[in-house]
This record gives structure tokens, sequence and C-alpha cells, in this order.
């Protein structure tokens, strides 16, 4: 390995951050730890009433060139430590050490003012990064081809759309050429072709020696495309290596259960769940409810993993809270953020106050590849249909090392046989 290569951007030592659930009670410790650092004493070592570890004794060492899938459950503690890393909250122990410039992408639109314009917000984020004016104005041109924002960059940033403030916040942090990249499943939100674009961009950085550090739940072409694997379970380091073993354990991990809250994310977005089980809240109007999509194998036992080949089955359960009528299911299974397929219960239902009923979709032969995916149930009623309550969950598929996202029927032939004098 090169000297270049060898060289190490971003040093964490045996790194811990604790938070502390209750509003008030996190202010009064806030104001104790500011007395303490003030004599020298540093915050407290152990945990106090209502406080709980999002990130314990945590180490990492990353390369110049190397490319990190930072994976792990909701609540693992992946968004605490690029925190932490980029400098936005400080560890309560341990040590950060990061050389070189930075670029990140943290949260859709941080830093962006919106009374200023895109192009003043390209300059005041790219000096908050620590890139100088000159350096902007060679690659302004290429930031804005790239982020398409041209027509609008002197528009101010409050008239923005998400995906806009997404495409402009990735370009001003990967066309400064900075040593180290962190993001944080901010891609999650941009448009198809955004995200495509993006990708084989992040790839042609890996190429050319960036550092980068992506936090994502999706194992798909990004996280494939990084040359090593970091799973994060409940704070600490669960898995750092390679990333098909990477991806084993990470399948493994799906099929244990979150244990309790503790593992929250600092900003409580993220709650611990079980893959099989519902991971987000209903959204109902009060006549009826989905309560659980769950899935399982043939014989009907919850099923975090699936083979390929082999028989799919999702479960939704729905409870009307009042007679309902004009009912209908639709279900859809997504990756990376973008559906591959949806199907629609082919009948309108009604219920009445107090029943429940238990819906079974099934794919007999799953073509799907090695990956995790996401189902979402749907519960719409009227007409035209509108939403009146969903769910989701995800379940991952074991087919090996083959490449690609799922299989066709197909057959081979030879046509022609060619004799060769």
């Amino acid at each position: 390995m090169s000297t270049a290569k060898s060289e190490t951007i971003v040093q964490v030592d045996s790194v811990s951050k604790k938070f502390c659930r209750a509003l008030h009670r996190s202010l009064r410790y806030g104001v104790v730890d500011m007395c303490r650092e003030a004599v020298g004493l540093g915050p407290t070592p152990t945990l106090r009433k209502g406080e709980f570890w999002a990130v314990k004794d945590m180490s990492l060492e990353v390369k110049r060139a190397e490319s990190i899938a930072l994976m792990g459950q909701n609540g693992a503690g992946k968004s605490t430590l690029i925190k932490m890393i980029h400098g936005l909250i400080r560890p309560d122990s341990g040590r950060i050490r990061v050389r070189g410039r930075m670029g990140a992408l943290t949260q859709l639109g941080a830093g962006f003012n919106p009374v200023l314009s895109g192009r003043e917000n390209v300059y005041i984020n790219s000096a908050v990064l620590g890139f100088a004016k000159s350096e902007v104005d060679k690659r302004l041109d290429e930031i804005l081809d790239f982020s398409g924002m041209a027509e609008a960059i002197d528009d101010p940033v409050r008239t923005y759309s998400s995906g806009m403030r997404a495409r402009l916040g990735y370009s001003i942090a990967a066309f400064l050429n900075p040593d180290l990249l962190l993001m944080d499943e901010v891609l999650a939100t941009g448009d198809i072709a955004f995200r495509a674009k993006c990708y084989a961009h992040l790839e042609k950085l890996m190429s050319q020696g960036t550092s980068i550090i992506i936090v994502t739940h999706m194992m798909g072409r990004i996280a494939r495309a990084c040359n090593r694997f970091v799973i994060m379970d409940q704070g600490r380091k669960f898995y750092d290596g390679e990333v098909d073993e990477g991806l084993r354990r990470y399948h493994d991990l799906m099929k244990v259960q979150a244990s309790n809250d503790d593992s929250d994310e600092a900003d409580g977005l993220e709650a611990s769940a079980s893959p099989a089980s519902v991971a987000t809240s209903s959204i109902s109007l009060g006549a009826a409810l989905l309560e659980s999509v769950v899935v399982t194998d043939e014989a009907g036992n919850p099923a975090p993993i699936i083979e390929h080949r082999q028989t799919l089955k999702v479960r939704m359960r729905v409870r009307a809270n009042a007679d309902a009528r004009q009912l209908s299911l639709e279900l859809r299974i997504e990756h990376d953020g973008d559906d591959l397929m949806a199907a629609y219960y082919p009948q309108i239902f009604e219920m009445r106050e107090g029943e429940t009923r238990e819906f079974e979709f099934t794919i007999k032969q799953l073509s799907l590849l090695k990956g995790v995916f996401n189902v979402r149930g749907i519960l719409l009623a009227g007409v035209p249909p509108h939403i009146i309550s969903e769910k989701q969950t995800r379940f991952a598929v074991d087919s090996g090392t083959r490449p690609g996202l799922f299989t066709l029927p197909h057959s081979w032939n030879e046509v022609t046989a060619v004799e060769v004098d």
C-alpha cells in the first residue's frame, strides 16, 4: 500500500456519548456538565437518571481512499457517531481526530439560510467547510451543472423544494474535493434520476481516493460499492470488515429484535423495532386501522430473511373502529427508496365496528436477489380511494453472491453452430 493510501484520515478512539430523554433534566445536566468542565473535571463518566448511551466505547480508523458503509438498525448510534465526527456534538469521553478537509451531508438542507440566495449559501457553506472563495469560484460552474440549479441559484433558498435543497447540498459537499465526505441517509429523499447521478459520482470519488463514510439502511448499489462494512448495534461496533461478510452479518442481525428504547438516537426520531414488526406509526382517519404488516414464511412464521425462490407471505391485519365502507388494500415492495412493485387486493370490502380481518399476500417463488427490502401496507377508503392508514416493515433476501436485484424467467439456446476448417 502506498504512503498516501495508508494515511489515517479519521481516528475515533474509545468514544462514548450519552443523552437524557427528559428535557428539563437534560437542561439541568447540561448546566452541571458545563460547570464541571469549567473546573477541569469533564462530563460525569456514569449514567444519571433518565440517561442512556447513544454511543459506547466506539473506535474506528479510516484510511485515505477507504469507503465505509455504516449500517445498523434504527437507534444503533450511527447518526450520533457521524455528528461527532463532523464536530456538531462533542463526545463525553474518548477522542476524535480528523485530518484534512471535510464535506458533510448530515441533514437535508442543514446550514442553509432561507433568506439568502442559493449562490450566497454555496459560498457560506463552503467557507464553513473550510474552503477558500477562490476554490469555490473555480468549482462553481461544476457545482451548478451537477445540481441542475443554474436557473434558480439566485432565488432565495426558502423557495426551494426539499429535492432542490438536497441537490444543492450534495453538490457543495462533494464537488469541492474534500478529503473526507460524510453522508447520513440524505439521498433517500432525492428523485430517482438525481440519486443515480449521485451514486455514479460517489463511485468516482472513491476511485479518486476520497475517504467516504455513508450511513444507510439500503444494501443496494452504493453499499456494495464501498470497500468496507461497519455495523453498529446499540451504540457499539458489531462488525468491521469485508463487504460480503458484512452483508451476511447484517442479515443475521436483522433476526434479533431490538430489546429496549436505550438505543434511540439523540434526536429521538429513530425507534428500535424488530425487522419483522411494524416500523412506522399509523396514519388513520379513525374509521379503520391497519394494525400490522408482518412478513412470514410459507408456514406462517415471522421471517425477517427469505431465501431466493422461496415463498414470501405478507399478513396485514385491519381493525374497524366504526362501520367502514369502500375499503381497499395496497401492498408495495421497495428498495433503495424506489417502488419495485405494487399489488392491489382485488375486491372492495366493508367492515363493522369492532371487526378485525386479516389478509394474506403471497409470492410463490420470490425472484428478488440478495438485499434488504421494504414492505409497505396501505389501507385506502372512498372513491376515489385515499390513504387512511399505513404500516411498513423490512425483510432481507439471501441468494448467495449472485449479482443483480432480481431474476427474470429466461432460457438459453444455441442458435447456430459455426464449423472451423
